[in-house]
């Protein structure tokens, strides 16, 4: 399968297997440019040092010692970032948390990835679809 090779992602993940599924599924999508962040200490600084811009940013919501709302509205609120298609990523979402998600993300993916979904997920995020799959 053809992979756009200059496309950019960014996986904000504290949990070293999550970080390496990902990893693993994009390179079978053909896609390499692939940064990974394993704390939201100094977040923004971080990014600002990779010298990259995003096409897709997957975030779990679940980090410290900023979550990925407190994250996701930094993002937003950045220059360089705030353009990027931001995805929720996580193994539990509450129901309050759900509409705060759907009213600020460009999507949400439930973990554990599964290749035979992820692949048409990712397809549709950067046809700028939106997806909500919470299960």
């Amino acid at each position: 399968m053809m992979a756009d090779q200059d496309l950019s992602f960014l996986y904000i993940e504290d949990h070293p297997a999550s970080r390496r599924v990902m990893q693993l599924l994009l390179d079978v999508m053909g896609y390499s440019n692939l940064t990974l962040i394993e704390h939201t200490q100094d977040i923004i600084a971080q990014l600002e040092q990779t010298k990259k811009d995003f096409d897709v940013i997957f975030l779990d919501l679940h980090l410290s010692p900023l979550d990925g709302f407190e994250v996701q509205k930094l993002l937003r609120a950045h220059n360089r970032f705030g353009q990027a298609k931001i995805v929720a990523l996580t193994a539990s979402v509450m129901p309050n948390e759900l509409h705060t998600v759907r009213q600020n993300f460009d999507g949400l993916i439930a973990k554990p990835l599964n290749y035979d979904t992820f692949f048409g997920y990712v397809t549709r995020i950067l046809a700028g679809e939106p997806v909500w799959e919470t299960s």
